[in-house]
C-alpha cells in the first residue's frame, strides 16, 4: 500500500468531492480516481458508491475511514522510529529531471546535499515539462527540478504548487574547437555563410528559451538547421564532431568548456535560467523526517551565497518570503 493512497482517500472523505479532493491534492482528478481504485483493489472492497447519486461512502468505506487515519498516523510514526534508530535515513526521494540535467545541474545539487549531511538515496525519472508536471500532479515524483528563464514562467496553479529556486545556470551556443583551441563557429553568421544549427529536435521548455534567445539578441542571427535531436546528448554529441552551434545548459559542458574541448559560440545569445525546485502545496503536515521535506530544507538553507563550481550559481542571500515564490509568476 503507498501511504499517498491514505492521503486521497482522506482527502475525498472531507472533500466529498472528486473534484475539490483532487484540487486539495494538487492532482488531476483522473490521477486521483486511479489512486483511489488502487487503494479499493488493495483492500478488496469498493470504499466509494460510485452508482450513488450523491457522493457517499459505502459501508466498508465508512468502517474504514477511521482506520485510516490511525493507519496513516502509525506508518509515518514508524518510519519516523526506523530511520531515527537507522541513523542512516535510506528512503528514498523520487525527484523529476529534464534531459541534460541529470548530467549537469543535478551532479551539483547532489554533491552540495551530500556536503550538509543529506545521506538519503535519489531516484532520477527523466521527464520534460508537461510530464514532469504530470508526474508530480499525480503523486508519481516527490520534487521537480525544472529550469525557468524569467520571461517563461513554468505556467502552473500558484495556488497549488511551490518553488525555491536553488542555483543559477545559462543556456549558451556552444561549439566545437580545432587542434589549437578555436571555435570552429561564430555568430551570428551571415546570409551567405549562416552558422549551422544543431536544433532541438521537439517543443521543449529549452527551445522556447531558445527562441526568446534569438528575438532579443541584439543582431539577428543567420543560422541554417543541419540536423535536429530530441536528446540534448546527442546535440552534444554532434558539437563535439564540429558539425555546428547547439544551445546546451552550461552546467551539461562544464568541464569540457573548463578543459577548452569546447567553446562559447558568443556569450550576446546566452539566457540566465533558474534552477527550481517545484513540489505540490501543502495539503497534509510534512514529517520532519520525510526525505523529500528535508531535501527541500537542506536546499533552501543552504549558503547561498556559494558558487557551484565555475557554472550554476547560488541565488543571492535572500529572505525566506523572497525565495519562496509561487510558480506562474516571473522570476525577478
Amino acid at each position: 500500500m503507498d501511504v499517498k493512497w491514505l492521503d486521497d482517500f482522506l482527502a475525498l472523505a472531507e472533500c466529498q468531492s472528486f473534484t475539490r479532493a483532487a484540487r486539495v491534492r494538487n492532482t488531476s482528478q483522473s490521477g486521483l480516481s486511479r489512486r483511489i481504485q488502487s487503494l479499493e483493489q488493495w483492500m478488496g472492497a469498493h470504499l466509494v458508491d460510485r452508482a450513488a447519486s450523491r457522493f457517499r461512502l459505502t459501508q466498508a468505506g465508512q468502517r474504514f475511514l477511521p482506520l485510516a487515519t490511525n493507519l496513516r498516523s502509525a506508518v509515518l510514526a514508524a518510519r519516523e522510529m526506523c530511520v531515527s534508530d537507522s541513523g542512516r535515513g535510506e528512503a528514498p526521494v523520487t525527484l523529476a529531471v529534464a534531459e541534460g540535467m541529470e548530467s549537469g545541474m543535478l551532479p551539483i545539487l547532489l554533491a552540495r546535499l551530500k556536503e550538509h549531511g543529506f545521506e538519503n538515496p535519489v531516484r532520477v525519472v527523466l521527464k520534460g515539462t508537461q510530464a514532469a508536471s504530470q508526474a508530480l500532479m499525480d503523486g508519481e515524483v516527490d520534487l521537480w527540478l525544472a529550469p525557468q528563464h524569467a520571461e517563461l514562467p513554468l505556467l502552473l496553479d500558484p495556488a497549488g504548487f511551490e518553488a525555491i529556486t536553488v542555483a543559477r545556470d545559462r543556456l549558451s551556443p556552444i561549439v566545437g574547437v580545432d587542434a589549437l583551441g578555436r571555435p570552429l563557429h561564430s555568430l551570428p553568421g551571415s546570409r551567405e555563410t549562416p552558422t549551422p544549427l544543431l536544433e532541438y529536435g521537439m517543443a521543449d521548455y529549452l527551445a522556447q528559451v531558445m527562441g526568446v534567445l534569438m528575438g532579443s539578441a541584439p543582431l539577428r542571427a543567420h543560422l541554417k538547421p543541419v540536423c535536429a535531436s530530441d536528446s540534448l546528448h546527442s546535440l552534444c554529441a554532434l558539437v563535439r564532431q564540429g558539425l555546428g552551434v547547439a544551445f546546451l545548459p552550461e552546467s551539461m559542458v562544464r568541464e569540457p568548456l573548463r578543459r577548452g574541448e569546447l567553446a562559447r559560440a558568443d556569450s550576446r545569445w546566452s539566457a540566465a535560467l533558474d534552477v527550481r525546485l517545484v513540489r505540490p502545496g501543502r495539503t497534509f503536515p510534512r514529517s520532519p523526517s520525510d526525505p523529500a521535506q528535508r531535501l527541500w530544507q537542506c536546499l533552501a538553507a543552504i549558503d547561498s551565497r556559494q558558487e557551484t563550481r565555475r557554472t550554476g550559481q547560488w541565488p543571492s542571500q535572500a529572505s525566506g518570503a523572497q525565495r519562496k515564490s509561487r510558480l506562474g509568476q516571473a522570476v525577478s
